[in-house]
């Protein structure tokens, strides 16, 4: 029962912190918008990129998967 009401309280907030800046990108200046969605987006390739780093790290010749091979 808790998880389904943090579910419900995380969706909430999402709606009401998505749904006023998605309508400000919107109805933002074209010469805005992009930097606006490059907002949105930042924090997805800081992620992406934060996880390659970490199977380079794992999976390179000095890594911990090649250390644990025979």
């Amino acid at each position: 029962v808790a998880s389904l009401q943090y579910a419900a309280a995380t969706t909430a907030l999402c709606l009401l912190i998505g749904y006023p800046f998605a309508y400000f990108m919107a109805r933002a200046k074209s010469t805005v918008q992009p930097a606006l969605l490059m907002l949105v987006m930042l924090p997805f390739w800081t992620s992406f990129l934060l996880r390659v780093y970490a199977w380079k790290g794992l999976l390179s010749p000095g890594g911990w998967v090649s250390a644990s091979l025979p």
